[in-house]
Formats: C-alpha cells, sequence, structure tokens
C-alpha cells in the first residue's frame, strides 16, 4: 500500500510539474543565452523577498529535505549519503530532522554547497551564505572531509575525486542546478569556475561543461521538486519567496549554455485550465497612517476558482493573500506609493493587472524630530580603501535597520548589488558608521561597522543606494549614469537643511570637500529640528566630569559609588551605579531651575560592564512633583559591555513640565551587584526656540561579526550549570567550515587576577562543546572569558557554588 500511495504522489506531482508554473508569466522562455540569463537571474532576484537568518536555515531544511519516501516525515535526505545500513554513520543517506548540530557521529549541519570561502567575496553566513537553495543537510564529518574541495569529476558514491570532490551519482545533478541558481542569483560572487574543475571555452561565460553534464544525466529528484515549491510561496514562514529555475526546468540550461541537452519539463506542458481570473477592480486605498496603508478591491471572477491575489507596491511584488484586501505596513512616513493587484487560480494563471492607485503616507507626528526616513548622510571616497558611508536617524523615532540595506550599481550600469544587510536599530538623534574593513585607522575608529563586503569598495562612478524593503529610498550618484566620476576623490557631506531622503540623487543637496576629509564622520549637524526653529544660544545647566568630587550630583547610596578606574571615559573619575535597588542604585543631581526654557538636552558618557544582554539602566526627569523615565539603555540594543558610549538625549516643555525644582536622576536596574553603568561628563543645557540637532554616533569598540575574520560567525553560547561547584560545559557554536581556530578559556576571580586557563588548540568542530573542571575552585563570583584567535571574545559571569 505504502508503495502504491508513494507511486500516486509521484504521478501528481509529475503532472503538476508538466505544467508551467504562474511563476514565469512575465519571463520570455523563448530567449536563448546570455538574454535568457539575465531575464532568469531578475526574476529569481525580484522575487527573494525573505532573507533567512543562518539560524533560519535549520528550520526551513527540517521541511524542505524530509526524505519522500518517510511517510513518518522524520528524517532528512542528507546530500552526499549514500547507505544508511553499511555501520558507517558518515555515509548516511537520512538522518532524525531534529539531530541538527555539530556533533560528529549523530548530528548533520548545514553543507554550503558553493563552499563560503570559494566566493569572490566570501559567501559569509548571510546573503549568499544564508540562501536556502544551497544549503542542504549533510552528515558532520561528511562535510568536514569536502571542506572546500571544488566539485570534480568522477562516478558512484560521493568522495575525493581527481583532485577535487565527487558529490555521488544520486547528488550530482542536485549539485549542477544549485550551482547553476547561485551564479545567476549572485553573479560573479558564485562562479561556477569558482567552484567546480572544468572548462568553460565552449560557454558565453563562467559556466563550465561538469555542471552541463551533471544536470543532463541526472534527473530532477522529488526532494529538489519539495524544496522549490515550499521557497516558492512567501506565506511559508520560511521560504525566501523565489524558486530555482533549473529545478523547475533543467532544459533552460541548454538554452542558456549549451551542451548536453537536458530534459525540458516544459516541453510537453499540458494545462487543463488556461483560462486567466478577471482583472481585479475598485482597488482603493483606505486607514493610512504613518507606515501603513490598508488596500481593498473587488473579488476577481474565474472558470475554476481564485485562490489568492498578488501585492504590487512600486512596480515590486511586496506579499499574496487570500481575501480582497491587505494592510501594507513597514513603509516610509510622507513618502508616496504606486498599488496594483493581480489575481491567481489553481492552476497558476494570473489575471491582467488592475487600476495603479496610488497614496501618501502621513508625515512624523512625533515632536522628536521630522525627518521621514534615514538617509545618508555622508560619503567618502578617499585615497585607497578610505570609503565610508554615513547614515543619519533624525525621524523622532528608533529604527528597526533589519528592514533597509547599502546597494552600490558598479560603474553606474547594469543591476544592482545583491545588497549589505544592516542590523540591529538606530536611535533617533544618532548616526550610523559603515567602513570599509581595510580604511585607515582615522576612518575605522569612527566606524559603528567595519566590513568587506563589496558594497563598501565603491569608486567615484558606482551610485550607492540605501533600501528599505528593498525599495531605493536614498542615493548618491547618478543610477545608469555611466563610467562618468560624480565624487571621484572627493567626501560629500549632507546639507544642514536636508532632513528627508530622496531616491533621485541631486548634487545641491551635498556639500563638496577635498579628498580624505574625515573631520565630521560619525557627526550630522541639523539646521532643522522638528518645527523648523534653528534654535538660540543655549545656558548649560551643569557640567560635570567629576574629577574634583560629585559636584552637581548627589550620592544615592550603597549601590552607587564616585569611581576611579579606567572605566572613567575621561580623566580619572565617574560615577559607578549597579544592582537595582532603586534609589541606592541612582545618582540625583541637585534641584535646577528651567521653567523659563522650552527645550532640556542631557549628553553624557558612560562604559558597561558585565551588564547582561536586556538589562538596563534609566534616565529620569523630576518635574517638580513627579518622577519620569525618559529614555532606558537596553543592553544589547542601545549599547554593548566593554565599550564607551556617548549619546545626547532632549526633552522638551510640551512634554513634560519645567519647573523651578527640576532634577535628573541615573538609575540602574540590574540584577546583581555585578551589573555596572559608570557615568561621566555629563552636560546639561537648556534653551528656547530648540536646539541645533546634533547627532552623535556611538563611540565603541563593539564586536561586530563583520569585525571576525571574514566568513566567522559565533551562534547560541552555553556554560552550564552554573552555579556549579564541580564542572561546567562550555557550549558554542563556531561556523569554521573549512577552516581551524585556537580557541582559549580564561576564569579571571573579581579582582581581574586570572585563576585558570586552557587551550583547545585546531579546533575543527562546527560544534564546540567541552567540560572544564572547576572542582579545584574556591566558592564565589568568577568571570569565565572565552575567545579564540580569529577575533571572537565572550564573556559571562560563573558561580561556584559551595561544595557539597
Amino acid at each position: 500500500m505504502k508503495n502504491q500511495i508513494f507511486f500516486i504522489l509521484l504521478f501528481i506531482s509529475s503532472l503538476v510539474f508538466s505544467q508551467i508554473p504562474a511563476y514565469y508569466n512575465d519571463v520570455n522562455l523563448n530567449l536563448t543565452g546570455i538574454q535568457l540569463k539575465n531575464e532568469l537571474a531578475s526574476k529569481i532576484i525580484s522575487t527573494h523577498i525573505r532573507y533567512l537568518s543562518y539560524s533560519n536555515v535549520w528550520n526551513a531544511s527540517k521541511i524542505t529535505d524530509l526524505d519522500p519516501s518517510d511517510y513518518t516525515n522524520t528524517n532528512v535526505l542528507l546530500i552526499y549519503g549514500y547507505n544508511d545500513n553499511d555501520g558507517n554513520y558518515s555515509t548516511d543517506r537520512t538522518r532524525n530532522k531534529n539531530a541538527n548540530g555539530g556533533n560528529t557521529g549523530t548530528d548533520w549541519n548545514r553543507e554550503h554547497t558553493y563552499a563560503k570561502s570559494l566566493g569572490t567575496p566570501n559567501l559569509g553566513t548571510s546573503g549568499p551564505g544564508s540562501d536556502a537553495h544551497h544549503l542542504r543537510p549533510s552528515d558532520v564529518y561528511f562535510n568536514s572531509i569536502r571542506g572546500n574541495k571544488k566539485f570534480a569529476a568522477g562516478n558512484g558514491n560521493a568522495g575525493n575525486s581527481n583532485g577535487g570532490w565527487y558529490p555521488g551519482d544520486e547528488w550530482k545533478g542536485d549539485i549542477a542546478r544549485m550551482m547553476m541558481y547561485m551564479y545567476l542569483r549572485y553573479g560573479n560572487q558564485c562562479k561556477p569556475t569558482g567552484v567546480g574543475i572544468g572548462n568553460s571555452s565552449n560557454t558565453p561565460d563562467d559556466m563550465i561543461d561538469i555542471f552541463l553534464q551533471w544536470n543532463a544525466e541526472d534527473p530532477v529528484s522529488q526532494v529538489e521538486i519539495n524544496r522549490n515549491t515550499y521557497h516558492a510561496n512567501s506565506t511559508n514562514t520560511y521560504a525566501q519567496g523565489n524558486r530555482n529555475p533549473f529545478i523547475d526546468n533543467p532544459a533552460f540550461a541548454t538554452q542558456i549554455w549549451g551542451g548536453p541537452q537536458a530534459e525540458d519539463l516544459f516541453e510537453n506542458g499540458n494545462n487543463t485550465d488556461t483560462q486567466a481570473p478577471s482583472t481585479p477592480t475598485n482597488l482603493t486605498t483606505s486607514n493610512i497612517t504613518e507606515t501603513s496603508i490598508l488596500l481593498s478591491w473587488n473579488a476577481s471572477t474565474d472558470n475554476v476558482g481564485v485562490t489568492d491575489y498578488d501585492i504590487y507596491v512600486n512596480n515590486i511584488y511586496f506579499n499574496s493573500t487570500a481575501t480582497t484586501s491587505f494592510n501594507v505596513t513597514n513603509l516610509t512616513q510622507n513618502t508616496n506609493y504606486s498599488f496594483y493587484v493581480k489575481a491567481n487560480d489553481a492552476s497558476e494563471n494570473t489575471s491582467n493587472a488592475s487600476t495603479i492607485v496610488t497614496a501618501t503616507t502621513l508625515p512624523n507626528s512625533n515632536g522628536g524630530g521630522n525627518g521621514s526616513d534615514l538617509f545618508i548622510s555622508e560619503y567618502i571616497e578617499g585615497s585607497s580603501y578610505n570609503k565610508a558611508i554615513e547614515i543619519v536617524n533624525i525621524t523622532g523615532n528608533t529604527v528597526n535597520l533589519s528592514e533597509y540595506k547599502i546597494k552600490k550599481q558598479p560603474n553606474g550600469a547594469g543591476s544592482w548589488s545583491s545588497g549589505y544587510n544592516l542590523s540591529g536599530q538606530l536611535a533617533n538623534g544618532n548616526v550610523l558608521v559603515i567602513a570599509n574593513s581595510n580604511a585607515s585607522t582615522v576612518v575605522t575608529t569612527k566606524a559603528d561597522i567595519i566590513t568587506t563586503a563589496s558594497e563598501m569598495s565603491f569608486n567615484g562612478n558606482d551610485p550607492v543606494g540605501l533600501f528599505k524593503n528593498e525599495i531605493l529610498i536614498d542615493i548618491v550618484g547618478n543610477f545608469n549614469g555611466g563610467s562618468t566620476n560624480f565624487a571621484k576623490d572627493k567626501t560629500l557631506q549632507r546639507k544642514t537643511d536636508i532632513i528627508n531622503p530622496n531616491n533621485v540623487y541631486n548634487v545641491n543637496e551635498w556639500t563638496i570637500e577635498p579628498q580624505n576629509t574625515f573631520d565630521n564622520l560619525g557627526v550630522f549637524n541639523s539646521s532643522n529640528n522638528g518645527g523648523g526653529n534653528t534654535g538660540g544660544t543655549p545656558t548649560i545647566i551643569m557640567r560635570n566630569s567629576f574629577e574634583t568630587g560629585w559636584e552637581s550630583w548627589n550620592d544615592g547610596g550603597g549601590d552607587c559609588y564616585r569611581s576611579n578606574t579606567s572605566r572613567s571615559f575621561d580623566g580619572n573619575y565617574s560615577i559607578r551605579i549597579r544592582d537595582n535597588s532603586g534609589i541606592a542604585s541612582a545618582m540625583t543631581s541637585s534641584s535646577f531651575n528651567i521653567s523659563s526654557f522650552s527645550d532640556l538636552q542631557i549628553t553624557f558618557s558612560f562604559y558597561s560592564f558585565s551588564m547582561e544582554n536586556n538589562e538596563d539602566f534609566w534616565l529620569r526627569y523630576f518635574d517638580g512633583s513627579t518622577w519620569h523615565t525618559i529614555k532606558h539603555f537596553v543592553s544589547g540594543t542601545d549599547f554593548y559591555n566593554n565599550e564607551f558610549t556617548t549619546v545626547t538625549v532632549t526633552i522638551n516643555n510640551l512634554a513634560y513640565n519645567f519647573s523651578t525644582n527640576s532634577k535628573l536622576r541615573f538609575q540602574c536596574d540590574a540584577s546583581s551587584n555585578y551589573d555596572q553603568i559608570y557615568i561621566d561628563n555629563v552636560v546639561v543645557k537648556a534653551n528656547n526656540g530648540g536646539f541645533q540637532k546634533t547627532v552623535k554616533k556611538i563611540l565603541s569598540n563593539k564586536k561586530i561579526t563583520n569585525s571576525f575574520e571574514k566568513g566567522f560567525e559565533v551562534e547560541n553560547i552555553k556554560v552550564y550549570p552554573n552555579p556549579s561547584n564541580n564542572y561546567i560545559n562550555v557550549k558554542t557554536e563556531f561556523d569554521l567550515e573549512d577552516k581551524l581556530t585556537n580557541i582559549e578559556i580564561k576564569i579571571v576571580n573579581m579582582q581581574g587576577k586570572l585563576i585558570k586557563k586552557v587551550h583547545f588548540n585546531n579546533v575543527a568542530e562546527e560544534y564546540f562543546n567541552k567540560r572544564i573542571n572547576i572542582s579545584d575552585l574556591n566558592e564565589g563570583l568568577y568571570f569565565i572569558n572565552i575567545s579564540n584567535d580569529r577575533g571572537y571574545f565572550y564573556t559571562t559571569k560563573l558561580v561556584v557554588a559551595p561544595k557539597t
């Protein structure tokens, strides 16, 4: 019965697969050669609407790579595997889907079929490095044996062959079609000549003969179809939204590059239903807010039935819905958008587009700023690798950077690059500086992010764009401007009266400075302050560095202390606050009179030590009768341990009562005495008519993934059991793939004295899990520091429990 069911499923699948998916309705399938290649590349790029994190790939693989012959949905297929019954775990063809990890012999991990280090540049573990179309489950040991070897000719089962790696007879077609996808999706970063041993002389580009041969010899498998079907449906939680065209029709490869004729799954397509639904009508907009617009329309009709509707924003696919309304979110304030809708039926026929409607989101209503969105405030094209981009936030709100990316158009021609993804949050009044990793120290010391991403290797004829949800919102340089140098050997600084992004380059918005001008990098001075006031001369209420004492501030109690340490931002002294014991964890200013002013500005620097993620401290304001928390500073979001940060907070009398008896308070809200914040250089100013908005960058040595050695990432670090009096396990996931690393673990006491040090050399496991004996440590609190020779450092508290 099971075999009969499996045959029926395959038969149904083959019928569905013989139909040309509606995905290709806007692709001219009659093209050949490079024209077809470019058309398909454009399609898979524009429909790649969800960029999975490297961790999310685990979850996707547990769905897409299930063994089609396993009706319990328990096991995933392991690429390169071929035998579950020979007693050799490394050659297993299947494994339990939940056995993902890095333990040799029991687990499977994520194999980059296009090895990260073979990319130009390295693929990393985001963007191409986390594209699920080429990440496949693989036995941990078999994955390490393949390493970064190029694919080479062979026969039989997988293994070393002809100076490279043969994937096995069962998997060679899968590999070929994945390499073809990566070439179309990421261009020259993923050339076939970079990942395979073969000859490209008979193709019009860098495609090699071995992949064309494997594609023709090994037909598409059911698991490939399952993977493609899942990722094409953007409503699936871990779906990317795009397809691999060479799985849908292997003959595309022959049309583009020649070589042996591959199976043409479209040639005999036989859609029984070829009638498209009627065009959606009466598309309207309503419920318009600063960041969302509700769309509604009349239902389409169809001879069989409408299944769903595709929504397009500014001519780009946005999402799908089965209903006749959709709320478009994550839009930019005070921005005009165009919309249209198409209807689909069960046979993947698609209607004509509805009438286009336009609408403009509301302007920002928050009094803290009036910019509609982030924009590029400085562009540095200096000598050698002195390249940097500064992005400013004067919207009045904290902005989630995960919606944004930087792209460039090389030499002012062709398509935008795939883009450099931003992450984290950018608070109102702050700037983000991104620098080329090889820039001089005068640039990198001012940078928040240091990266080797190709987008930060621009020249004076490369337009650079800021994209939000794949929509261009701001640009430096003329798109399709050709090789004309608009900014060669120049620093461009946005003029101070600019408050909004512009997706058309306007040279009049920029001040042009000489080559290697870095003075204002990390600072943006805006002459516009929300209501358009330029501000007057501020009055200094207090200016304290704590070098001579508490000065204008008062000691709150036992968890507050004037400290003489290197954690003081300027000079020797700062105020340390810790724990969460209320006023005892706080420093409070003397009272001051600001009843005649409209705005108050507080600037200060601080250093964080041992604050756990999401622990915070507060800046509070007393209006003469009530304390108000005007700003939370959250660890892991607003600041990071072991770095100095400088921030500015502004409030006005529209939001708070300005009294004759006003006060300020810094108060810690952490979990223990070992969670500490050091406050220094507090400057408080009052003014009428608004402050000139000076946006300051974070001054830090933040440890960002991009500042590690290229291709290295760390996830899911754990130290357990904690507390313990006998031993601890140190467990983390190092994304090594094809490089070894040396790991050092130190345990230090609260006075900073080294108590224990352990080395692990030439670590190759992706999952690092080691047991450390701590039975010789006395009861008490320690810090455990974990580092490696590739730039990673992590510290956390360790509690040694009483001996039993």
